[in-house]
């Protein structure tokens, strides 16, 4: 059986080449019962296959055009990003124009709709051009704001009905914008002489493509809190559940494992130390039952193979802290692959193993846009946290902002500025001893309470994945012990995964594999098959309490009944169930509710 939703790619669209990327908005939000196809190959027969389809930003001929509104004038459910003019009355609107882009630019969710309830409620950036529109039969779900307080009464996503069948636009394009929030201006990336350290600090590093030294940002520092990307493609998330609900239910998989709303990842910049002072961090970590990711420089020494041999066998991850030398401040490509093929040579050679998964490098020396990760990833990189918070933002009285300058508190593949997603995830280092210790000078109770606090939140809004750096060089020397413990604890008492960076991958990549099929609903039962791969902790299944006029009853997996607990989330009821791996059958059943 086909899966429930159809992605369609106009991949002879060059204007936009970010089509795909959309795959792994959805994989991130849990849809992993998607097919992807391009425009030109498919006909109306092919479509009707799908209860729903996501169509990228596309520019279809005629025929094409012809083709989407028979497929919902029949019933079909159609989202689509940027959608070509010529398919204004498909959505409900009526064009006004193109809209100017800005350095900062804005639209805002329209709480009181069913499908923007539960999204954050103030503005939130986005990028890349929008198209304006005036509503014409739809409904608005969002608008396009004049700047971070003033809505306009143009639509950045609107909902319409079409013949027997359902429409969503976004004016534009989620994938784009997304990628951009998330990686930086690539105009602003460095590519070599000429280009500008655009934070003004020494050394070239991932955050210089957000900001200028002329006080241009890419982000608008008062938004830093808000994971803008995630909440926006939770809005995508709820507009296809929303469709979907006189269809078939959309089995979902959550971010993190079990259910839980965050995850604490503790690693440690090697820089001039050896054994003793990461076998400390080390035994610190196990003390609360935790894993570590110990990055190797070598430059006073390095710890022997039988040891790198033992951390390995008490679960941690050790790997390399890339050191492109004497290019911190102007970095080039053949420095940068240099310094990736020496640094892994010469941890095979000593230690006989290829280093973790996951990486940092000395000073975060960055080139390009995602150049530097298209190198690592070459030498097995598949975790990348050099997008780092750093001291960078402030507010205007001058306290410290803490958050999320990348727009995302989760794992998401970088993609290229051609459109390729890399095998490599980005996650950004939220706390690290550097920065609200030493540079924000915030005090180990300060610093413990941006823990607590950011806590809370992920606990209550934004579900997210946390990093802490912590150099081994200063755990004792300059007191970071203290806060890093007070990390831990806080983790600990509330009940919350302590990983290396490898077993965040690990996760990761069984998340990213897990694949719904055989699905089949008739009307009350919802049979499907989960396939996953082991991970560190399970996988939570997620599925809508209500469906229709019904109310979700019972889960079995292989025919025996599962537990379930509900909770919700966006504006929307889920059960949560912890998924075992392997292949197993599922069924959902739904009864009426009175």
């Amino acid at each position: 059986m086909n899966p429930p939703i159809l992605l369609v790619i106009d991949h002879s669209h060059k204007a936009n080449p970010f089509g795909d990327y959309l795959s792994e908005i959805l994989k991130t939000e849990g849809f992993m019962a998607h097919e992807k196809a391009d425009l030109t190959r498919i006909d109306l027969t092919f479509l009707q296959r799908f209860p729903l389809v996501l169509l990228a930003e596309a520019r279809p001929d005629a025929s094409q055009r012809e083709m989407l509104r028979g497929y919902v004038a029949g019933g079909g459910k159609l989202v689509a990003m940027r959608p070509d003019p010529a398919l204004a009355d498909l959505f409900g609107l009526r064009l006004v124009g193109e809209r100017s882009e800005k350095l900062l630019q804005y639209l805002g969710v329209n709480a009181s709709s069913e499908i923007g309830h539960g999204i954050h409620p103030e503005s939130l950036q986005y990028h890349g051009v929008a198209d304006e529109y005036e509503v014409d039969g739809a409904s608005a779900i969002a608008w396009l704001y004049e700047d971070d307080t003033t809505p306009t009464s143009y639509p950045a996503v609107a909902l319409n009905r079409y013949g027997h069948g359902q429409t969503v636009a976004f004016s534009y394009d989620l994938a784009r914008s997304v990628a951009l929030m998330r990686q930086g201006n690539p105009a602003w990336a460095w590519n070599g002489a000429g280009c500008e350290d655009g934070d003004g600090f020494e050394g070239i590093r991932p955050v210089d493509a957000f900001l200028r030294q002329s006080g241009e940002s890419w982000v608008d520092p008062a938004k830093i809190p808000i994971p803008q990307a995630d909440e926006q493609q939770r809005l995508l998330g709820n507009c296809l559940m929303a469709l979907a609900e006189d269809a078939v239910p959309l089995p979902r998989l959550w971010y993190l494992p079990e259910g839980k709303r965050a995850v604490l990842v503790m690693t440690g910049d090697g820089d001039d130390v050896g054994f003793e002072e990461f076998d400390t961090v080390m035994r610190t970590v196990e003390e609360y039952g935790g894993h570590f990711s110990a990055y190797l420089l070598g430059l006073e020494g390095d710890p022997s193979p039988d040891q790198v041999a033992d951390w390995i066998s008490r679960g941690h991850e050790v790997a390399c802290h890339v050191y492109v030398a004497g290019e911190q401040a102007c970095p080039t490509r053949r420095g940068v692959e240099s310094a990736c093929n020496s640094f892994t040579a010469r941890f095979r050679y000593l230690f006989g193993c290829p280093p973790g998964p996951s990486i940092r490098h000395h000073w975060l020396t960055w080139y390009g846009w995602t150049e530097a990760a298209e190198i690592a990833q070459e030498h097995g990189v598949r975790v990348d946290f050099n997008y780092y918070h750093g001291r960078q933002w402030r507010r205007p009285d001058g306290s410290w902002l803490q958050g999320y300058f990348t727009g995302s508190a989760l794992p998401q593949r970088l993609v290229t500025e051609e459109g390729k997603p890399l095998e490599v995830f980005q996650q950004l280092t939220t706390w690290a001893d550097e920065t609200q210790l030493y540079r924000q000078e915030l005090g180990i109770e300060g610093a413990t309470q941006v823990v607590r606090d950011m806590l809370d939140l992920a606990e209550s809004h934004f579900p997210t994945v946390f990093i802490g750096n912590f150099h081994p060089g200063g755990f004792k020397r300059r007191n970071t012990e203290p806060w890093a413990r007070n990390m831990m604890q806080e983790a600990v008492d509330r009940n919350l995964p302590i990983w290396s960076g490898e077993e965040l991958y690990n996760f990761i990549a069984a998340r990213d594999e897990a694949r719904f099929s055989d699905q089949a609903w008739d009307g009350s039962r919802l049979c499907f098959t989960l396939e996953s791969k082991p991970a560190p902790q399970p996988l939570a299944l997620m599925l809508p309490m209500h469906f229709g006029s019904g109310r979700l009853s019972e889960i079995s997996i292989g025919g025996v009944p599962a537990g379930f607990t509900t909770r919700s989330f966006a504006g929307r009821d889920y059960a949560f169930v912890p998924v075992p791996s392997g292949c197993h059958p599922f069924v959902a059943s739904y009864a009426a509710n009175p």
